[in-house]
């Protein structure tokens, strides 16, 4: 089949998606691509993904006995798609023919979700104490380290959401993968990290007490007090 005379040309990928993922770009190559007499230029969807980060808090509490509790923020570091992507031929790349030089804008649509964990002190943890230092530990971990600790968990959340950042760039067209939108992607994730993380940190710290001055009721028969002596 002849190329046709026209300058402009359209390159149909054969496959329809490539990935790229922490900037490990993959390339289009000039042997994957037919070539058609056209105005546009058809390149494939791309994406991205995080780094790898969580963050950590600790909420404690003491007298006689060291407890805390613990959340876990376990940010999915986000994951983009390209849509709206537009394709025109420039001039002037840098490291490239004008033959291979076009100019991508499109939209980069980031989605990014917090999966909190809460772990709260087993059970095994005050298991030596006595019956009623027990109930009172039970009732610190349920009415203050739990809410606090789902404070916590709020806070890592605010990480959750979705965003388009749009983009306009020139390049050569070999050039076009994921590792170009990697810097978007992860400006975004260090954005929204850092104000999940800062409004965990602002929670802490904490440390209460929990009173375990406490006596277990005797438990028998007082035969004084059941049976008082009666004075004559």
């Amino acid at each position: 089949m002849e190329r046709s005379k026209s300058s402009k040309i359209r390159l149909h990928k054969r496959s329809s998606k490539a990935v790229a993922n922490s900037g490990y770009g993959h390339s289009l190559h000039e042997s994957q691509y037919k070539y058609y007499a056209s105005t546009d230029l058809v390149y494939p969807t791309l994406y991205t993904s995080g780094k790898q980060e969580s963050k950590v808090s600790i909420g404690e509490g003491s007298t006689s006995i060291h407890l805390h509790g613990k959340t876990v923020a376990n940010y999915d570091n986000g994951t983009g798609t390209t849509k709206n992507l537009k394709f025109k031929r420039a001039k002037d790349c840098s490291g490239c023919p004008d033959s291979n030089c076009i100019i991508v804008s499109g939209i980069l649509a980031l989605t990014f979700k917090a999966h909190p964990t809460i772990t709260l002190p087993a059970p095994s943890e005050y298991a030596h104490l006595k019956p009623c230092q027990r109930k009172r530990v039970k009732k610190w971990i349920k009415n203050i380290l739990t809410p606090h600790e789902k404070q916590h968990k709020a806070a890592f959340e605010k990480y959750n959401g979705t965003v388009n950042k749009p983009f306009k760039m020139k390049v050569c067209k070999e050039d076009w993968n994921g590792d170009l939108l990697q810097p978007i992607h992860e400006k975004e994730d260090k954005r929204r990290k850092k104000i999940a993380n800062d409004a965990s940190d602002d929670l802490d710290p904490f440390i209460t007490n929990i009173d375990l001055d406490c006596e277990d009721k005797k438990t028998g028969t007082d035969e004084t007090k059941k049976y008082p002596s009666v004075k004559s």
